[in-house]
């Protein structure tokens, strides 16, 4: 019995012996690659870790890469809270590389920067010519290959920013123009020209937000619209948004490049400076005619005025107009139904489920629908009567009784079941159902409102 007992417990040391190293990894797991999608192998992080090491110990930099699970994506203030969470932000360079899987986009968050290697156009043109590098894999398409290429690129590109920081020697942008002397990166377009396909303007890579509008608020460059269209369109528009003292913004593109038509409107907005006052308050509606998109960006109070069922309900009346080629039709009816909730939204409540606009009463249709029932019922009751000639008529109840037919022999009371009538009371509430805009983030980190679809 004992021998037996010893071999259970030696059985048990070498288990538990054999187990620890395992469990040992797992704990040991680098933190600095969170890949909730499990897009890298473990040769892969292995790889990508030794690089970060060198960097932490060459100038205390800090790089971490972040893959976004299928359906969400990862915001700057999620990266930040990471990395404060884990301790990353303690070092003099803290930045963050996140793939995001909503927007199928790259980004690059500056989480702590004491050794100011980092200014926002260094960042932007950080940022941007990552993204070129995951776009050159199948267009664009998420790979574990792309997104590994780009992993690599970010630390081997970070650690050269981090040292060159260290020394005192800033990079700028002329380091992402294959400026830097290391043969290692390839040489990226020159941004003070021509701008890639889907870029907005040079406000884009700097992340710069103008003052002031750049734009009319009539921009027809798929050209859809006569010279005289556009000019009492763009005439409606400019007395309607400053009426309400809200922009109202109208814009047709021929091609977007590879952005979504919802990215492509926010970029638009922001980056063309565009809304009313200093909130910037406004809405846009885009039309991009390569694969028949559109979108609508709204932001400051055009989010509170233009809600999701609000926008929904006007889409009823634009996008028919769409689909048929009356392109000039829709972008009249989005205007008008722009000055419409604008009007109700100063009221101080604006449309939204459960107030949203009924159609005017008719007195036409009130008489058409009297007419009609009318009809029907004559015609009901006079086929009915015609059934009925072969029936004599009876002066009183009496002549239809025949005495002596009714024999009541048993009388007895017998219940039988009753009836309970319940009257339905709804719980009280003040919210009226979900309604309210959802918002979402846009390159520049602010926040839009908005819808999209295709016609």
């Amino acid at each position: 019995m004992r021998k037996r007992l010893y071999c259970l417990v030696i059985s048990l040391c070498a288990v538990l012996m054999l187990a620890v190293p395992a469990f040992a990894d797992s704990a040991g797991a680098d933190k600095r690659i969170s890949d909730a999608r499990g897009t890298f192998t473990d040769s892969q992080i292995s790889e990508l870790s030794q690089k970060l090491d060198a960097m932490l110990s060459e100038s205390d930099a800090c790089g971490v890469i972040m893959i976004s699970d299928s359906f969400d994506s990862i915001s700057l203030e999620q990266a930040e809270t990471y990395c404060n969470d884990n301790g990353f932000s303690d070092h003099d360079l803290c930045v963050a590389m996140v793939y995001s899987f909503e927007t199928n986009d790259i980004y690059v968050y500056s989480i702590n920067d004491k050794l100011g290697a980092l200014e926002s156009s260094t960042l932007a043109y950080f940022e941007y010519d990552l993204y070129s590098d995951y776009s050159s894999y199948n267009s664009g398409v998420f790979s574990n290959e792309a997104i590994f290429s780009v992993s690599d690129r970010f630390c081997n590109e970070l650690t050269e920013i981090a040292s060159s920081a260290k020394s005192g020697t800033p990079v700028t942008a002329d380091f992402f123009n294959g400026i830097s002397g290391t043969e290692s990166y390839e040489e990226t377009p020159d941004y003070s020209g021509e701008l890639p396909e889907g870029v907005i303007n040079e406000n884009e890579l700097t992340r710069t937000i103008p003052e002031n509008r750049l734009v009319p608020r009539l921009v027809d460059d798929a050209d859809l619209l006569t010279d005289s269209q556009e000019e009492k369109l763009l005439k409606k528009l400019d007395e309607i948004s400053d009426k309400h003292e809200l922009d109202v913004i109208i814009v047709t593109k021929l091609s977007i490049g590879s952005k979504t038509s919802t990215q492509y409107a926010d970029d638009y907005y922001d980056y063309n400076g565009c809304g009313y006052g200093p909130d910037d308050d406004g809405i846009l509606f885009l039309i991009s005619m390569e694969n028949r998109d559109w979108a609508i960006s709204t932001y400051g109070k055009g989010i509170k005025y233009f809600t999701d069922a609000g926008q929904e309900y006007m889409q009823e009346f634009f996008l028919p107009k769409l689909k048929s080629g009356d392109y000039n039709g829709a972008f009249h009816e989005f205007a008008t139904k722009c000055d419409e909730f604008c009007v109700q939204a100063e009221t101080g409540e604006p449309y939204d489920i459960g107030n949203l606009p009924r159609p005017a009463f008719s007195l036409l249709y009130l008489v058409t629908a009297v007419v009609v029932a009318l009809v029907i019922a004559f015609c009901y009751c006079t086929y009915h009567k015609k059934q009925l000639l072969s029936v004599a008529f009876k002066k009183g109840a009496a002549d239809y009784f025949r005495p002596g037919s009714f024999n009541l022999s048993v009388k007895n009371d017998v219940f039988l079941y009753k009836n309970v009538s319940k009257v339905y009371r709804p719980p009280s509430s003040s919210g009226g159902g979900r309604g309210g805009s959802s918002t979402h983030h846009s390159s520049s980190g602010r926040s839009h409102g908005g819808s999209s679809g295709h016609f």
